[in-house]
C-alpha cells in the first residue's frame, strides 16, 4: 500500500504546475489591427454603437452618407447595392445609426448602418461588398477604380472604410418613380440598339474610350473574313460607340498582336436569356455552335453570371469587311480545263470562305477571250502553302 501523501503537499504540488503553465508564453501572437491590414486582411466592426475611436470625442457622428452620383443611390434605394466605400480609416459613422444619402451634398434617402469594415483598396474583393451590383466583374472594377482615382489621396494610406447600409423603405421622395423605372427596364428582354454615329449602350465610367474589340485568337479570321460579322461581349459595360474602329485583339494590352481594324455598324444589348439567331450577322458561320461558347463563358462567370450581353456588328473601313472576297459567287476553272469535265479545280487566296456544298458560278476560259459558265457546287476545299485549292462539281442539268 503506497504512503499517503498530506493533502496539503497535493495542494501545494498543483498550485506550482498552474503557475508554471500560466507563465509560459501564448503560442499563438494575436495580430493587431495595423498587421491584418498591411497583409491585406478586411476587418470589420458589426458591434452596435461602436465608433472608430480615433474619431474626435467631441465631435457629433457623421449623418451623411456621400455617394458617388444617383445611379449609386438609385441602387441602394432598390437594394441592388448595400455598400459603398470612405476613402481613409478616419470615418466617424456609428453602428446602427440612420444617416442621409446624399449626392453632391444635396440629400434623398435615408439608410441605418449596419456594418464598418477597413480595408486595404488593392485587396479588396468583390464579395466583400454587398449587393448584387457587385457581382458583375465590370461593374465592380469600374467602382473600385473610381473610387481610385478619383477620391483616394496619399493621406488614406491606400485604406478605405466599408459603410455597409440597409436602406429605409419610404425614406427617398422618389422611391416609386426608381422602382418604375427598374421594373420597365427589366421587362422582357430590354432590348435596345444603336441608331447614329456617336451612339453607345451600357455603362461606361469616366468617359472612358475604348479602341480595341476583344476577339479570342481562334474566331479572329472568321471576323476578319466576314465569316461572323457580329461579335459579343457579356455583361452591360461597354466603351466602344457606333461609327468608331477598333483593333481586333486578344487582349488590352498594349503589346497583343491587332488582327487588323473593323468598324462598329452598330451595337446591341440584351438579355443574356433572350440570346437568339436574329441578333448576330453570321453570313457563313454555326450560330449553334456561337451560342455554347457564349453560355458556357457565362455560366462560368464568378460569382455568378452576367444578366446582360452586348453584340457589336462590325465592318472593315471603307465599307468591306474582309481584306479578300471572302465567299465570291462567280470563280474561274485552271486555265486548259475541259469544258466537258464533271470536276474542276482552281486557286483562291487565303482567307476565302468557301466550303463543301456552297454553290457558285464556274468561269471556264475558252479559246481565245471567250469563256463559259456553268453551275457548281464545292466538292473540297484544300488549305495549301501556294493558296486554296477548290474543286467544284458541275450541278447535273447545267449547261454541257
Amino acid at each position: 500500500m503506497s504512503p499517503r501523501v498530506p493533502l496539503t503537499r497535493v495542494a501545494l504540488l498543483l498550485a506550482a504546475l498552474f503557475a508554471t503553465a500560466a507563465c509560459k508564453p501564448s503560442d499563438v501572437k494575436v495580430k493587431t489591427v495595423k498587421e491584418r491590414l498591411d497583409s491585406g486582411q478586411l476587418v470589420e466592426f458589426t458591434k452596435p454603437g461602436y465608433r472608430r475611436p480615433s474619431c474626435p470625442k467631441a465631435a457629433p457622428d457623421w449623418s451623411n452618407l456621400s455617394l458617388s452620383d444617383q445611379a449609386e443611390r438609385e441602387r441602394i434605394v432598390l437594394k441592388t447595392q448595400s455598400a459603398t466605400l470612405n476613402p481613409g480609416k478616419e470615418t466617424c459613422f456609428r453602428v446602427g445609426s440612420v444617416v442621409n444619402l446624399t449626392v453632391d451634398g444635396k440629400p434623398n434617402g435615408q439608410a441605418t448602418i449596419r456594418k464598418l469594415g477597413l480595408i486595404k483598396l488593392g485587396s479588396l474583393q468583390a464579395q466583400q461588398l454587398k449587393g448584387k451590383f457587385f457581382a458583375k466583374t465590370d461593374d465592380f472594377n469600374g467602382f473600385k477604380s473610381n473610387v481610385e482615382s478619383k477620391r483616394m489621396k496619399p493621406v488614406h494610406e491606400g485604406l478605405v472604410t466599408i459603410v455597409e447600409v440597409d436602406y429605409l423603405s419610404g425614406s427617398a421622395a422618389d422611391q416609386k418613380t426608381i422602382e418604375d423605372r427598374d421594373a420597365e427596364k427589366n421587362a422582357g428582354d430590354g432590348f435596345a440598339e444603336t441608331l447614329n454615329d456617336g451612339d453607345r449602350l451600357g455603362e461606361c465610367r469616366n468617359n472612358s474610350v475604348w479602341k480595341e474589340l476583344i476577339v479570342p485568337g481562334d474566331y479572329q479570321a472568321p471576323v476578319m473574313t466576314s465569316q461572323i460579322k457580329s461579335w459579343y461581349r457579356l455583361g452591360n459595360f461597354n466603351c466602344l460607340t457606333q461609327g468608331q474602329e477598333a483593333e481586333v485583339k486578344e487582349s488590352t494590352k498594349a503589346d497583343a498582336p491587332s488582327a487588323g481594324k473593323v468598324r462598329i455598324r452598330k451595337i446591341k444589348m440584351f438579355k443574356v436569356q433572350s440570346l437568339s439567331r436574329e441578333r448576330f450577322d453570321l453570313p457563313d458561320f454555326d450560330f449553334e455552335k456561337l451560342k455554347q461558347k457564349i453560355l458556357t463563358e457565362n455560366s462560368e462567370r464568378k460569382p455568378r453570371p452576367e444578366e446582360w450581353m452586348l453584340v457589336y456588328d462590325v465592318e472593315a473601313p471603307g465599307g468591306t469587311v474582309a481584306p479578300v472576297d471572302c465567299r465570291p459567287d462567280t470563280i474561274s476553272a485552271l486555265t486548259g480545263a475541259d469544258r466537258h469535265a464533271t470536276r474542276f479545280v482552281t486557286v483562291l487566296p487565303k482567307g476565302t470562305c468557301l466550303k463543301a456544298g456552297h454553290l457558285v458560278m464556274l468561269r471556264i476560259p475558252l479559246a481565245g477571250e471567250d469563256s463559259l459558265e456553268i453551275p457548281a457546287r464545292v466538292a473540297l476545299v484544300e488549305d495549301r502553302t501556294e493558296g486554296v485549292f477548290v474543286t467544284v462539281e458541275k450541278i447535273i442539268g447545267g449547261q454541257p
